[in-house]
């Protein structure tokens, strides 16, 4: 019995060096798809590193927003924030406050937390400006509350939702281009608001 099975295993022999280069064939091709995806996501790390954050939906959300902030502030200008900053720390980039700056405007109406955008917009009135431009008096549609929305003429409770849920704005035309009020709305209260 033993030799009939060698003689079965006899032709196998022939075919052994065969197998064997076969495995190592299939062995060497999973090794360089495992290398490509690796290199590949290597790639795509970097990327994501130097350009932005790759998001879970394949979309790169930059690393820095700029922010033009002007006014009464120690250095206005053009500053660029890394993109979880807030209002505060680009007024802290900005210098600080500056000595002719309308404080109590800045304790009413900006909020310092408020998580910057790209592009955003920041002017801190001089107590002058205040004075003359009756700005104390305007309503901050990026920080009132429903209920001061809510008494601008033609705005109702569901507009001063939809008003609150839209937020930030960068200046009130957003209001229009945004579709958040009707342009009669939009023409009852664009003299009673502002954005800062």
């Amino acid at each position: 019995m033993f030799p009939e099975k060698l003689s079965i295993l006899s032709p196998l022999k022939k075919f052994l060096p065969l197998i064997m280069a076969g495995a190592g064939v299939i062995l060497m091709v999973a090794g360089l798809t495992i290398n490509y995806f690796k290199t590949n996501q290597t790639t795509s790390e970097t990327l994501s590193d130097s350009t932005g954050v790759a998001s879970s939906a394949g979309v790169i959300k930059a690393k820095t927003v700029k922010i033009d902030i002007s006014g009464a502030v120690e250095k206005p200008g053009l500053y660029e924030m890394p993109n979880d900053s807030r209002v505060n720390d680009v007024l802290i980039s900005a210098g600080g406050l500056a000595a002719n700056a309308d404080r109590m405007y800045v304790s009413k109406s900006i909020n310092l937390a408020q998580r910057l955008t790209d592009g955003m917009k920041i002017f801190i009135p001089t107590q002058e400006e205040s004075q003359n431009n009756n700005l104390g008096n305007l309503i901050n549609i990026n920080s009132a509350t429903a209920q001061e929305l809510d008494a601008l003429p033609g705005v109702g409770p569901a507009t001063a939702t939809k008003i609150i849920t839209s937020r930030p704005y960068q200046s009130i035309s957003d209001l229009i281009d945004r579709k958040v009020v009707s342009q009669s709305v939009y023409d009852k209260i664009k003299d009673a608001v502002a954005v800062y």
